[in-house]
């Protein structure tokens, strides 16, 4: 589904009422299109898989959840300060567990990332492996992002953070201005230009995304309780239904 412009930036935005305080539960997300996981819809409001599990569990916890959906450094930084409840989408790293409760049973799904460029490119083909790409060879990333690798896969690549987003990415490199992308599979098996580019067959396994409460605005507990019911709702029939929706045959 192509971006919209309109983002979902409701007025009590900035007016945050605390998870703590009051029964409404904030959350945001990227204004980026990664479907089936996260969206605009065609009404500009945050759409989506995630989004949907979100809002389900937190009406099990008898909950109202909102959804902002925002560029994402300024989606980061609104949840470290506690301006909003809960960030979606957040890595368990050292750096966001001193701001966010990063809570097992609260995950939402384990990342693929895959190499591509160009399809004439002289240096790469799908059938190369990670580890025969030239050293030299620059594969940029999304500039802000945590590429936490699976340890057991040795991954060593040449990086350099310039995208402001995935999209944003393939439109460079699809406009000659990058040699080569590293994105998650799923935003590339959803783009509309997938065939004009190069893509490794072998994946490299990233790290467990996961639904992450403020330490400034939420409790451990509160986390917790949203860990549980979590862990209950993926057990049930909507559950089910819920990835059938999307095509998808788990997390």
């Amino acid at each position: 589904m192509p971006r919209l412009l309109t983002a979902v930036i409701l007025t009590t935005l900035m007016s945050h009422i605390s998870f703590a305080d009051s029964q409404d539960l904030s959350i945001v997300t990227t204004d980026e299109d990664y479907p089936p996981y996260t969206y605009t819809d065609k009404n500009g409001k945050a759409a989506g898989l995630y989004i949907e599990l979100a809002k389900q569990v937190s009406l099990s916890l008898g909950i109202e959840a909102s959804f902002h959906a925002l560029p994402w450094r300024r989606a980061t930084a609104l949840a470290r300060q506690g301006k909003i409840d809960i960030l979606l989408i957040a890595y368990d790293n050292v750096e966001n567990r001193r701001s966010f409760w990063i809570i097992p049973g609260n995950e939402l799904g384990e990342t693929t990332y895959t190499v591509c460029t160009v399809k004439e490119h002289p240096a790469i083909d799908k059938y190369k492996k990670i580890s025969e790409l030239p050293k030299q060879l620059i594969i940029n990333t999304v500039n802000g992002y945590d590429y936490a690798f699976a340890i057991e896969q040795n991954i060593e690549l040449n990086t350099q953070a310039i995208g402001r987003s995935e999209p944003h990415l393939i439109s460079l490199l699809l406009g000659r201005r990058l040699e080569a992308i590293l994105i998650e599979q799923s935003t590339l098996e959803n783009h509309p230009r997938k065939k004009e580019l190069c893509c490794l067959n072998e994946k490299i396994i990233g790290a467990t995304e996961f639904i992450a409460f403020s330490k400034a605005a939420t409790s451990r507990q509160q986390a917790e309780n949203f860990s549980s019911a979590m862990r209950k709702f993926k057990q049930s029939p909507e559950f089910k239904e819920l990835l059938e929706k999307y095509q998808l045959s788990g997390l």
